[in-house]
């Protein structure tokens, strides 16, 4: 190396010292600083060892360790920058710059004698140009060469021959090494450095995988968690690899200096020559040559910051993903815990209060004799009256509901739902790649992580969830019925008890029904404690098995191939909403076409099917449907000795008579509302008088039961029903006299004395038995209607009758244009019918199982069911079948639930299937019968008598009808009257709607 350049080898060695490897060795330093943030991770989990917490308080704890440790993660590899090589390394660049610009522009050198001599690694160009060279320099060096002989000739000292000289553009030829060119060496090696930065990276990552793995494995066995020494010598390794790559890199910087500047000083000495030319070095070229290296410069590092931020971004994926995974296990472990104290420590000891008041009536009762059981069953029935076990009861149930069970489900929910929002939108992965090398931007795909969790992980879990809170607020509802129920057991069971002593023939002990009633009770009670248990596993195994697949699911996000699976997958989903949004707007239209279509397709079917039937029948070859099959006479004849057979109590739970008990009452607050208005406004002296129209069987007396206590007037309350039927004026002066307590001769001393005296409410019922639908069979309706009409304003007349005998009676006396308000019962929906029987069933005690039809045996689908799905399905399919029979009907419900009842055994009560029934037959009957069925209903059941007079037959033709309906259980004889039997009468209601006999 010529001597002139070893001081400028030396200054710019300093400033390599100085300012570049000093800058690269702060970076080191950063980076071995960010890992010793997770040594102090480390060292918090090896605190967490030392610890005696419980599960929920390491999970927590490392949860939080786990996201502290994701904000240096994210901290370090988001704070590199993408900046311009000399913007990066300024100080250096301008040192050099500085140093460079003080070179001379040019230099004067004497050519080394090699210049002339062809080197090896010379071109044949520079050998011939050196051929050259060497013969005009050796034709210009004569003269000297000759002067030279003739000094020697005369003894003189021989002068040396003057050089060729070249031309150097120092300062140009230094900028190109010192600066372009040293920049271009030092570039590739910063790949060692993030390569570096990247292999120990990973080892960070694997050594946190084993340690999410193991602790994982704690808590799926439920062990104490084992802090593992080797886990810091495998830390401790990493830091020296880092040592040894950050050295590693400071060796390779200085080989670079030394061959850069080994070539610099060839260059040096060739410049200006054959060799190399000064032009190599204009500032064309050299700016050129600037630009190359930039661009090599901004190639480089932005594809090693697209590895770094890939590797960061799927790093703290792991991170997040596992940090959310160990919040979600301690909420789980608090929760299960809170509701564990709830139920087993504040809920359940309650229970004992209610075992010891019932044991009480117990102990009672069992320590009376025969003669005293009266006077004891008397005093513990009011004692229950008195409500010390209802309010038990009920304070029970408020600490039931302060415990806000449900709330802790959410809470989970909550907490998890809150983890979930903070996780990150926008995360880069790239598939199946190592870290080791730039990444080109092309390659690299953007996720969301929040997108992934909640396009199918998160929506199971919530799924599930919303099940456990709707399941436990359902148990919940129904414990508390059953609580708020247990006093109505009990009392109920003693009530039935005393009303034997009023029945003389009667076969059951008092002291068996009380004593079984009050067991009953006990083990109500017993069963709701169970219950509460129950809930509390069911709620913990439900929860825990949510949180488990929520976290597996999670677990499966940390492989970058399932990622992208699952990002197809989202798209396709996305392709397939709008598809399925295309296809709803496709189908919307059809659905506003189909029901004209539907309509029209039903006349023309109907019409055809009557063409055909008639043709058939013309030619004799119609087949009628079958009579009356035997199971279903015996069904409809045995039904009170069906009834007859069920415990004494049940049968009077449900028996189908009018209300006063408020525990059973279905409240009908519209009709009560209509019937109010009605009363203010006749005590503001308006025409006000009222008539209730409902079917039979659908509360008429129950209803006026409640609005006479809900009305608690002052006024005289007189409530009237004639027991037979009352036609002729005569009889309803007979009628009003012996109801009145009076004796009247006309209606005109009915109207005085009603107009005379005090203000009274009237309420008559069943007026449907004030007509007979013949010539002169209106005579006593249409007196009751004028005495209405003049006592109006002294007396709130209320009037009550069947709907199919009042839409009759409208249409032909126009009886609505008489009262100034029409209230008709609306049908109870399918909720209230159940409800209605479901609190019944409940005060008996009994437990109620559904037995299966011969479809439901049949069912593959139902024998895979468990036995609690399959109650629910039947129970289910059940009430469906007694909704389409009874149609809001409560007499009609109480009724088919009675018949229903197919076995009682073991404090059990079985309940048979609607559906085996076929009423089909019906169609069959001839015109006769069912015009004797439509006369029947209108007239709410006739006599003999009054069945001849309405129809015109005689005796003889009409017990032709009437008989053999009555021996097919079609009819019942209710004090003389024949009636449709309570159990066809929906089915004979929707036959003459079908055959348009009614409307």
């Amino acid at each position: 190396m010529p001597e002139e350049l070893e001081n400028h080898k030396q200054q710019v060695g300093s400033m390599l010292e100085s300012h570049f490897l000093t800058a690269m060795d702060a970076r080191f330093d950063a980076y071995a600083s960010f890992l010793d943030q997770y040594f102090q991770y480390l060292g918090k989990l090896k605190k967490l060892q030392q610890q005696q917490n419980e599960v929920a308080k390491e999970l927590r704890y490392i949860a939080m360790a786990k996201s502290e440790w994701l904000k240096s993660v994210g901290g370090y590899f988001k704070a590199f920058e993408v900046r311009t090589l000399h913007e990066e390394f300024a100080p250096f660049s301008k040192a050099l710059h500085d140093y460079v610009q003080t070179f001379d522009m040019h230099l004067r050198r004497a050519q080394d004698m090699e210049r002339f001599e062809c080197q090896q690694s010379d071109g044949k160009a520079i050998k011939l140009g050196k051929w050259f060279k060497r013969l005009f320099y050796s034709i210009s060096k004569w003269p000297e060469k000759m002067t030279n002989s003739f000094r020697r000739l005369f003894k003189k000292p021989v002068k040396p021959l003057k050089p060729w000289y070249h031309k150097i553009y120092f300062r140009r030829l230094s900028r190109f090494y010192l600066e372009e060119e040293l920049f271009n060496r030092l570039v590739p090696q910063l790949s060692n450095y993030y390569l570096s930065l990247c292999d120990v990276s990973k080892g960070v990552w694997k050594l946190d995988e084993i340690i999410d793995h193991a602790f994982d494995q704690c808590i799926s066995e439920e062990k104490k968690f084992q802090f593992q020494a080797d886990w810091v010598s495998r830390f401790d390794q990493l830091k020296v690899d880092l040592a040894r790559k950050k050295e590693e890199f400071r060796i390779a910087v200085r080989n670079v200096f030394e061959t850069l500047f080994s070539d610099y000083a060839g260059a040096y000495v060739k410049a200006g020559t054959i060799e190399l030319t000064n032009n190599r070095f204009n500032p064309r070229n050299l700016k050129k040559k600037r630009q190359r290296v930039i661009r090599k410069y901004d190639v480089l590092t932005k594809g090693w910051h697209n590895t770094l931020r890939v590797m960061s971004d799927d790093w703290e994926i792991d991170i997040e993903l596992y940090s959310i995974i160990y919040a979600a296990l301690a909420q789980f472990y608090v929760s299960d815990r809170k509701l564990r104290e709830r139920i087993q420590g504040v809920i359940i000891p309650e229970f004992d209060r209610l075992n010891v008041l019932v044991q009480k009536h117990v102990n009672g009762i069992n320590q009376t004799n025969a003669e005293n059981l009266q006077a004891v069953l008397i005093a513990e029935h009011q004692s229950l009256l008195k409500g010390d076990l209802g309010k038990t009861a009920e304070e029970i149930g408020e600490l039931i509901l302060s415990q806000d069970i449900p709330d802790i489900v959410n809470e989970v929910e909550a907490r998890m739902d809150h983890r979930i929002n903070s996780i990150s939108e926008n995360r880069a992965v790239v598939n199946k790649f190592e870290y080791n090398m730039p990444l080109r931007s092309s390659s690299v795909n953007t996720i969301s992580p929040y997108e992934l969790i909640n396009f199918e992980s998160w929506p199971q879990f919530q799924k599930v969830a919303r099940n456990v809170k709707v399941k436990t607020t359902t148990q919940i509802s129904e414990i508390l019925h059953q609580l708020t129920e247990l006093d109505k057991i009990a009392e109920f069971n003693l009530a039935s008890a005393l009303s034997l002593f009023e029945e003389k023939d009667s076969k059951d002990d008092p002291r068996k029904i009380a004593f079984e009633g009050l067991q009953r009770t006990l083990q109500k009670l017993e069963e709701i404690r169970e219950s509460f248990r129950k809930m509390q596993q069911g709620v913990g195994e439900d929860l825990y098995n949510a949180v488990e697949l929520f976290n597996k699911s999670l677990v499966k996000f940390t492989n970058n191939e399932n990622i992208f699976e699952i990002r197809v997958r989202i798209a396709r989903a996305k392709a397939i909403e709008q598809s399925r949004a295309l296809r709803d707007r496709v189908l919307e239209g059809i659905r506003n076409i189909f029901p004209t279509v539907a309509r029209l397709s039903r006349i023309r079917y109907r019409k055809t099917t009557e063409f055909v039937h008639q043709v058939f029948k013309r030619y004799g070859i119609s087949t009628e449907s079958e009579a009356i099959s035997t199971e279903l006479a015996d069904f409809l004849a045995e039904t009170e000795h069906s009834i007859n057979k069920l415990p004494f109590v049940y049968q009077r739970l449900f028996r189908a008579q009018p209300l006063e008990d408020e525990n059973f009452y279905q409240t009908r607050p519209k009709e009560i509302r209509q019937l109010t208005t009605a009363y203010n406004n006749w005590m503001k002296k308006r025409f006000a008088a009222s008539v209730v129209v409902g079917e039979k069987g659908s509360g008429l007396t129950t209803l006026f039961n409640f609005y006479l206590k809900e009305l608690a007037s002052s006024k005289e309350v007189i409530r009237i029903s004639p027991a037979s039927r009352v036609l002729r004026p005569n009889e309803i002066v007979a009628f009003f006299s012996k109801s009145l307590d009076q004796k009247f001769v006309s209606s005109a001393d009915i109207v005085n004395y009603l107009n005379q005296g005090i203000k009274r409410v009237i309420i008559v019922e069943n007026i449907q038995r004030l007509y007979l639908k013949k010539v002169h069979g209106f005579e006593g309706l249409k007196q009751l209607i004028r005495m209405i009409s003049l006592t109006s304003k002294n007396v709130f007349w209320i009037v009550g009758c069947t709907q199919y005998a009042w839409d009759y009676l409208d249409k032909t006396l126009g009886l609505s244009d008489h009262f100034g308000y029409v209230v008709k019962l609306d049908e109870f929906d399918n909720e209230q019918m159940v409800d209605m029987i479901k609190r019944r069933h409940k005060v008996s005690g009994y437990n109620m199982v559904f037995e299966p039809s011969g479809i439901n045996m049949n069912s593959k689908k139902f024998k895979k069911l468990s036995e609690e799905a399959r109650q629910e399905l039947l129970q289910k399919q059940y009430f469906n079948d007694l909704n389409k029979i009874a149609k809001g009907n409560a007499s009609l419900a109480l009724l088919y639930w009675l018949r229903s009842t197919s076995e009682t055994s073991d404090n059990t009560i079985s309940i048979s299937c609607l559906r085996d029934i076929d009423f089909s037959f019906l169609k069959s009957y001839s015109p006769n019968k069912l015009y004797g069925l439509t006369q029947l209903l209108l007239h709410d059941g006739m006599s003999e008598d009054d069945f001849v007079q309405v129809t015109g037959r005689s005796s003889y033709d009409s017990r032709t009808v009437l008989h053999p309906l009555y021996e097919d259980g079609i009819l019942v004889l209710e004090n003389g009257f024949y009636c449709i039997n309570p159990l066809l009468y929906r089915q004979v209601v929707t036959l003459l709607k079908s055959r348009n006999i009614i409307h």
